[in-house]
């Protein structure tokens, strides 16, 4: 048997990880589409969930590889914490999708498409800073990104804060409630999603001090 079956087996984890970054801003930017462009809302959302879908065979994919390989670039707690967050991020902006078509949404509000924009800066953020992990050289970026992806999170908060007070606003039946409750939970859901872009994160912030 050849020596080098026994050296240990390296698995390509920030090509994995690059592909989850990847996907993470595709499902944020289809998002995005979906709330500035409010129509087809059932075949958008399905496409958002073929890549949700796509994003969980990525992080089965990462933490399949951990099983098979005593080599990680990271501590293997926080290869699979990374790997989670990203797939977390991808899977409430699907939830969100689901949301708006299942509840037959005719009208959209600017606060959701505000709250739509800032997930898909903070997927395009996720998608630009992973690849910076590699290189110790690059962290510095990497820390103006975190930076950045709070300040898109508290954003988020204000933007809620904004369109919470207005949702019963000329409620005066019993649909307008039905309405306004529906539309406290989109809300909630949107801001949440920020909320996991900011994991995201503090993930990357606890690699670059470890590094």
């Amino acid at each position: 048997m050849p020596f080098k079956s026994f050296l240990p087996h390296s698995e390509p984890y920030f090509e994995y990880f690059a592909s989850a970054a990847k996907n993470a801003y595709e499902t944020s930017e289809a998002l995005y589409d979906l709330l500035c462009n409010f129509e087809h809302v059932s075949e958008k959302a399905k496409h958002i969930h073929e890549l949700e879908q796509k994003g969980d065979d990525i992080n089965h994919t990462i933490l399949n590889a951990l099983s098979r390989s005593f080599i990680a670039p990271f501590d293997r707690q926080d290869v699979q914490s990374l790997s989670s967050r990203i797939d977390n991020f991808v899977d409430h902006i699907y939830a969100v999708a689901r949301r708006f078509h299942l509840y037959g949404i005719r009208n959209i509000y600017p606060e959701a498409v505000t709250l739509g924009r800032v997930i898909r800066d903070q997927g395009h953020i996720i998608y630009r800073s992973i690849p910076l992990l590699e290189k110790v050289r690059d962290h510095d970026e990497v820390q103006r990104n975190i930076v950045l992806i709070h300040d898109l999170e508290n954003e988020a908060d204000a933007i809620l804060d904004e369109a919470l007070a207005k949702v019963f606003e000329g409620a005066q039946t019993l649909e307008d409630v039905a309405n306004g409750l529906r539309w406290q939970e989109l809300y909630g859901l949107l801001e949440d999603t920020t909320d996991q872009a900011e994991d995201v994160a503090n993930v990357m912030e606890t690699l670059i001090i470890k590094d």
